[in-house]
């Protein structure tokens, strides 16, 4: 003889087919974790009756698509104690077209030792848009207090297609380790030093230089975003 099949709320399930409406969700077990890449959804694909399974990483790729895009960071620390500017910390293998906006973002640090500044400037590609200078519009720095400092920097750009290369502005702003106050926070330029590449933007690159050498600058924590074209 055939068997049959009940849920735990009493309803048959038929062999051929189980409706939606008898699945008995409120009386499954908790899944008792956070939602990961590889869990299973069932979907029926394109509303036609054919159900299907996908993975949860798609529904992050659907919702993220026509939105903003993760496109790469670096969260090694780097650090110099340089006089002169060099490149300081690097986000490689970007895919940032020239009809797509993007957001920037790293953190960086001073170690105390002397009572001089330090500083970021930023290359995109090969190009030096904005370089690492004692004074002037940087996009992020500390002062020249004798106290170790932390700060952060955010920098947005418009898409950089003839004629618009210059477009876009940020914000930084440093404060004493501990929690012992705001020291400085400023708009910032990005295109001190030259326009941007009209080109896609593949590489970001923190650059960096502090006053005296008895102080270390630090960059860490760089995440690059790129916002569709509408």
């Amino acid at each position: 003889m055939g068997w049959t099949f009940y849920n735990s709320s009493g309803q048959r399930l038929s062999t051929a087919a189980t409706s939606i409406d008898v699945l008995d969700i409120d009386g499954a077990t908790d899944i008792g974790a956070a939602i990961v890449d590889a869990d299973l959804f069932i979907i029926d694909d394109g509303a036609g009756g054919t159900n299907r399974k996908t993975a949860a990483s798609r529904i992050k790729t659907y919702v993220a698509a026509g939105a903003v895009t993760y496109e790469g960071g670096n969260t090694t620390e780097a650090t110099t104690t340089s006089t002169s500017a060099v490149d300081l910390l690097s986000l490689t293998s970007l895919t940032i077209q020239t009809t797509e906006a993007a957001l920037l973002c790293v953190s960086y640090r001073k170690s105390t030792g002397a009572a001089d500044d330090t500083a970021l400037g930023l290359k995109l590609n090969t190009t030096v848009t904005s370089e690492a200078v004692s004074g002037g519009l940087r996009v992020g720095d500390t002062t020249t207090s004798n106290v170790a400092q932390l700060g952060g920097s955010l920098i947005f750009l418009t898409p950089r297609v003839t004629n618009y290369t210059e477009g876009g502005a940020g914000f930084y702003g440093t404060y004493q380790t501990g929690g012992n106050g705001k020291l400085t926070n400023s708009i910032n330029n990005p295109f001190q030093s030259a326009a941007s590449p009209a080109v896609e933007i593949t590489d970001v690159v923190w650059r960096g230089i502090t006053d005296n050498a008895s102080n270390t600058l630090g960059a860490d924590e760089s995440h690059a975003y790129s916002l569709a074209a509408s």
